[in-house]
């Protein structure tokens, strides 16, 4: 039986998130060997924003989830991850939800699977790289 080998050249789309995957992969490989320590004032706003949004979502969902990580690849980014049924903010929950967006870098909430949704928050420079 003969093997059939594939000689279709590669897309420019296909080129381009090849090399984004090596470039994520090498990125990766030369954090895992650096030195990170905490920057105190952003955890401390990362700390703050957890508590105010977990004070908001649980008056409407007891249920709610929450996961708190540095990215894998880029190791000075810490996230924060909510499973829920709504986000929902009253009018005596504005000042709080004001505060975490000003603290937050991104943030978004995007539809999952069993009515749930997913809130995330993301956060620069958590953790900086020392030389």
């Amino acid at each position: 039986m003969k093997e059939i080998i594939d000689i279709t050249p590669m897309s420019e789309e296909e080129r381009f998130w090849a090399s984004m995957g090596e470039a994520l992969e090498a990125k990766a490989k030369a954090n895992a060997k650096s030195l990170w320590t905490v920057n105190k004032e952003r955890y401390n706003d990362m700390h703050k924003a957890y508590d105010l949004l977990k004070e908001i979502v649980t008056e409407y969902d007891e249920k709610a989830t929450f996961e708190c990580q540095m990215n894998d690849i880029f190791p000075d980014i810490g996230e924060i991850t909510v499973y829920c049924t709504d986000l929902t903010v009253r009018v005596y929950s504005m000042d709080a939800i004001r505060e975490v967006m000003n603290l937050v870098d991104n943030f978004e909430i995007v539809p999952t699977t069993n009515d749930r949704i997913m809130i995330g928050l993301t956060f620069l420079n958590v953790m900086t790289k020392r030389k």
